[in-house]
């Protein structure tokens, strides 16, 4: 075998207690029988949970192991990791998440929690009517403010909580406190981390799931802002494809495909690897060093080597491409090409005052 082919990966499979089984019935995931099913990771390269290889050509092998194998050939050569730097899942809420809180990388460094943090983004897959997320408090807060409403299980009245539907994307940068609430799909984008600080659980007592108010009230953001859905921007359309960015940062950029039925998208090489993850129909996924077949909510890793990459649309198809980007080049520098004003490129970087993004524009 001389170069990569496109990569299939089996899901691994994570029974929480406000799971449900809106993978299987969404998604066509064959879950186990009985279980309630809260996450399913589709690519991972992180502690035990690595994603094993179902591609003929490297039936078995652990992701792990691959990066170890071909390297920069694989990742691509703007990557500082050791391991794989992204992770990709879905999360199906059920019911509502506890309240936390994950440290950015500096703060993961510093209290000894691993080497990097764990930024996120989330694209709503599905949502049920009414349904919200939370993110930030409605104003600033102070934390013996916050330890008091933890303690006296009132938290709630200082979050600030925000209606999703599908297709909405938000950027939840480290620090950033947090809740998935129930009835609700996700496609989760993330650091390679696993780093979770609960404040508050709802009044939940199981001892698994223990609280780490002090942790989480050293690493929060207090004076956190509501952060709105973020706008896509169009990059291409016609021909039958039609592409949006939705979100970039240092971390990783994600962009989401339309392709109808018979038409073909070509995707332009990037020097980091790729992750294709199919929300609907089914898509014929082309390179020179091979192809690959992805029903709904199936994912594809394509090498840093793979060139550019060609996708056909089977049935009317939605896929998110997601990588690791060249930020000033690829993301600020294109889209100030292209004639993207200002503020339209720095939202994709989540609406906080200062974010990646800012930086590259000046």
């Amino acid at each position: 075998m001389r170069s990569l082919p496109p990569l299939a990966f089996s899901p691994i499979f994570k029974e929480k207690v406000w799971g449900g089984r809106k993978l299987g019935a969404v998604l066509g995931k064959r879950l186990p029988p009985d279980v309630s099913v809260g996450e399913s990771w589709e690519i991972s390269g992180y502690g035990d949970d690595i994603s094993t290889a179902t591609s003929p050509e490297v039936a078995g092998c652990g992701l792990d192991r691959l990066v170890e194998q071909w390297g920069e050939t694989l990742v691509g050569a703007g990557s500082a990791r050791a391991e794989f730097p992204l992770l990709v899942k879905f999360i199906d809420a059920a019911d509502r998440l506890s309240v936390q809180v994950h440290p950015d990388d500096a703060q993961a460094r510093r209290h000894g929690w691993g080497n990097f943090g764990k930024t996120e983004c989330w694209y709503v897959v599905d949502a049920e009517p009414g349904a919200e997320i939370i993110v930030g408090f409605t104003r600033p807060v102070e934390p013996t403010e916050v330890e008091g409403h933890i303690r006296a299980g009132t938290l709630e009245q200082l979050l600030n909580t925000i209606p999703v539907r599908p297709g909405d994307v938000l950027l939840i940068p480290g620090g950033t406190v947090h809740a998935i609430l129930g009835g609700t799909l996700l496609y989760e984008l993330q650091e390679t981390s696993d780093t979770t600080l609960r404040f508050y659980d709802w009044g939940r007592n199981d001892p698994a799931r223990p609280l780490h108010i002090r942790d989480s009230l050293q690493v929060a953001d207090l004076s956190m802002r509501p952060a709105p859905v973020v706008r896509p921007v169009v990059l291409s359309s016609g021909r039958g494809a039609t592409c949006r960015l939705r979100v970039a940062c240092r971390h990783f950029a994600l962009s989401e495909w339309d392709v109808e039925q018979g038409a073909r998208a070509a995707l332009p090489p990037r020097r980091s690897f790729q992750v294709l993850t199919v929300l609907r129909g089914t898509a014929q996924v082309e390179a020179d060093s091979g192809s690959a077949c992805a029903g709904i909510g199936d994912s594809i890793l394509l090498p840093a080597s793979a060139g550019e990459i060609r996708v056909r649309g089977e049935t009317g198809t939605r896929f998110l491409r997601a990588w690791v980007p060249e930020l000033a080049s690829e993301i600020a520098g294109a889209l100030r090409e292209r004639g993207v004003p200002r503020e339209r490129i720095v939202q994709l970087g989540g609406n906080f005052p200062v974010n990646d993004l800012t930086a590259c524009i000046g």
